[in-house]
């Protein structure tokens, strides 16, 4: 679900500094609920005026910027989204969209996260027209809304069903000494076993004492193990597959590739659709009524012209009357 907010304290600004009464507010912002109580800020558009300046523009860049790393590293202080966002692939697919708008200029820029660093970049730049000129001068507005609109549509849909059972960046995170046991597990489940201990709120752990030889961390870890050891042997025993676990493991994540990709496949579709259906019928207007009223000028010329005859007739004949008059 997409919720726009006008002249509203942004949520991510207000974690970053601490409180809402000094949190920077955007002129809009669009919020996306990812699950229940999981929000997060995926646009934020500031405006200026005709007569804006140079340092204005940087100024509003320069805030649109600062939304948009305080909306990313939310992703890591809010419970609710690091759940969502406990896997790299996630969060290398999650983007930032800030619209510009100077004047009768819009720009659209995006904003990642990759490797620690923040990447920001153009993406569209149009005009926004003030007055028709020909149906044609509109297509570029058009298309940067429509860029912007299935940016974010395909943006939401990798966040939520892209999967990364790879990701091993926390087995590092844990003590070497806890090794034997780690190799018994995936990254999967050493990831959330990572996330689990550092969230479990009837116990919780801060990064420094998980990655320390501790006693809770290795009777989790000995859990994890039996468990997931009892998983295998159940699958081992239901499929009556002696291959190995990594070939399993390998099939179900090309079946789950295989699906998103179908499921991405139907939903560009729609957009395809959608936009034909939308704006098909809004472009025939617009042309239509450019050609009323080039008919009605080109009536409107005629008319002058029979004026303009009509004006020169009765110059010649008043010039012929004061010639006979003279005589």
């Amino acid at each position: 679900m997409l919720e726009s907010l006008k002249e509203e304290g942004s949520s991510a600004s207000a974690i970053q500094k601490g409180s809402h009464k000094i949190a920077r507010r955007a002129n809009y912002m669009a919020v996306v609920q990812l699950r229940k109580n999981a929000e997060l800020e995926v646009v934020y558009l500031e405006t200026s005026r005709p007569n804006f300046t140079q340092d204005k523009r940087l100024r509003d860049h320069k805030k649109l910027i600062c939304f948009s790393k305080d909306s990313i590293d939310t992703t890591r202080n809010i419970l609710k989204l690091k759940k969502i966002f406990n896997q790299s692939l996630k969060r290398q697919n999650l983007t930032i969209f800030t619209i510009n708008i100077m004047g009768d200029v819009i720009e659209l820029y995006a904003i990642r996260k990759e490797s620690s660093i923040y990447k920001y970049c153009l993406i569209e730049e149009a005009t926004i027209l003030l007055h028709m000129t020909s149906p044609s001068a509109i297509y570029p507005l058009i298309h940067t809304l429509i860029t912007l609109r299935t940016a974010i549509a395909c943006t939401i849909h990798k966040i939520l069903y892209s999967s990364d059972s790879g990701d091993s960046e926390h087995s590092s995170m844990f003590n070497q000494a806890y090794s034997d046991l780690l190799v018994k597990l995936s990254a999967s489940l050493i990831n959330e076993a990572w996330i689990h201990l550092i969230s479990w709120k009837r116990n919780l752990l801060s990064e420094i004492e998980a990655s320390e030889i501790n006693p809770i961390v290795e009777l989790f870890l000995k859990y994890e193990v039996i468990r997931y050891q009892k998983k295998l042997m159940h699958i081992e025993i239901q499929t009556n597959n002696t291959t190995r676990l990594e070939t399993l493991k390998h099939d179900h994540e090309e079946e789950n590739n295989r699906q998103i990709m179908n499921e991405l496949k139907v939903f560009r579709q729609h957009l395809l659709n959608y936009n034909k259906r939308t704006f098909k019928k809004f472009m025939q207007d617009i042309e239509k009524e450019y050609r009323e009223w080039v008919i009605a000028n080109k009536r409107l010329q005629c008319k002058v012209e029979d004026l303009k005859m009509q004006v020169w007739k009765a110059e010649k004949e008043l010039a012929s009357i004061k010639s006979d008059s003279s005589h």
